[in-house]
């Protein structure tokens, strides 16, 4: 029988070089990174388990399509989105030095604006 250094020789005389270096590996690095994406998998469920709901719960079009809400509905939107406006302003717009307004009072006046807004703050959520 032949010695591991003999047949690493006898190997390198085959493929015509010397042997490659043996790889070491961590094993306990796969458990981390298993656990780590399965944590991460959970929380992606838990976000798709909430569009879903969100998206079952409401007509077609989901819970922002303005064409689409009964009246119970519209009034919890343009409470929402006018938090959002107000946010908006306040928290971010009044505190760009770029010359950018804040969006005005009127802006519920406006339907393309309450679109454009409504599709922001969805994005933003």
């Amino acid at each position: 029988m032949s010695s591991p250094e003999e047949l690493e020789e006898e190997l390198a005389a085959l493929a015509g070089g010397p042997a490659p270096e043996p790889v070491e590996q961590d094993v306990t690095a796969p458990d981390a990174e298993i656990h780590e994406l399965k944590a991460g998998l959970g929380e992606l469920a838990e976000q798709m388990e909430w569009v879903l709901n969100e998206l079952t719960a409401n007509p077609a079009g989901g819970p922002w399509w303005w064409a689409g809400l009964d009246a119970a509905a519209e009034t919890a939107l343009w409470k929402e989105l006018g938090e959002f406006v107000s946010w908006l302003n306040n928290r971010i717009l009044r505190h760009i030095s770029s010359g950018v307004e804040t969006i005005p009072g009127c802006w519920y006046l406006h339907p393309a604006g309450v679109e454009q807004l409504t599709a922001l703050m969805v994005a933003h959520k």
